[in-house]
């Protein structure tokens, strides 16, 4: 249709589409896609709106299936807890984004997962065995914040993958569990530690900062311990 109206027609349309679009796009319902364009003047044309939806649809699909790289430098894993509306009704949901980073550098957004309720084992190999199935198979690192249940399934699906957890999320718990003195000094010796000229080298000084503190904050430096390795294998 777009096709055999004059340029000017053409480009009105073109912009009541992308207008749609970008309601869909927003979580805009039906009533409320109606009532913008009310708004705006404009009229409402539900089969414009309905082959809006199945274009989307079909894009994500595309999203969802397409073929990844076979091997992946590094993996970011991170996630944000929103509300989402399902079957009449809002629940608590926390949508993972997952961006590989190829052999070459370049950065990509591999696909984005939503789960109701708190995260586990089961969760996180949905998630790795629907990227194998799509043509992933070997991952030096995944970067990610402590997520419960991620660390047993990456040496499941991926063993020979080293898991780095974050550091701005380990140095904001040193802020919560830490007096304010404490956490300062802390912190800035972290930022000493990233610059280690090797694994072993800020494997030793991390347990040495942990030791310092051990007496002081027993409970939070044993959490810290268990998981030392995890905080500098990037130097690796």
């Amino acid at each position: 249709r777009p096709q055999v109206l004059p340029a000017h027609y053409q480009r009105v349309d073109e912009e009541y589409t992308d207008l749609l679009m970008s309601l869909v796009v927003n979580g805009y319902s039906e009533s409320q896609v109606i009532r913008s364009l009310r708004e705006l003047g404009l009229p409402y044309s539900e089969a414009e709106l309905n082959r809006i939806k199945e274009e989307l649809e079909g894009k994500l699909n595309d999203f969802k299936q397409r073929e990844l790289p076979a091997e992946a430098l590094a993996l970011f894993i991170d996630g944000y807890h929103t509300e989402i509306k399902d079957k009449a009704k809002v629940r608590k949901a926390c949508v993972y984004t997952v961006l590989g980073i190829d052999l070459q550098g370049r950065k990509d957004i591999y696909r984005f997962y939503t789960f109701f309720g708190a995260e586990n084992r089961a969760s996180w190999l949905k998630i790795f065995n629907d990227l194998i199935e799509r043509g992933l198979k070997k991952v030096a690192l995944i970067v990610s914040d402590d997520f419960p249940g991620l660390t047993e399934a990456i040496k499941t699906l991926f063993p020979l993958t080293d898991h780095q957890l974050c550091f701005l999320h380990l140095q904001r718990n040193v802020r919560r569990n830490m007096g304010k003195e404490d956490a300062r000094l802390f912190n800035r010796e972290l930022e000493n530690i990233r610059l280690s000229r090797d694994y072993e080298q800020a494997q030793e000084r991390l347990e040495q900062l942990c030791q310092h503190y051990q007496s002081k904050y027993p409970t939070f430096i044993k959490n810290i311990q268990s998981k030392l390795t995890h905080y500098v294998c990037f130097l690796k």
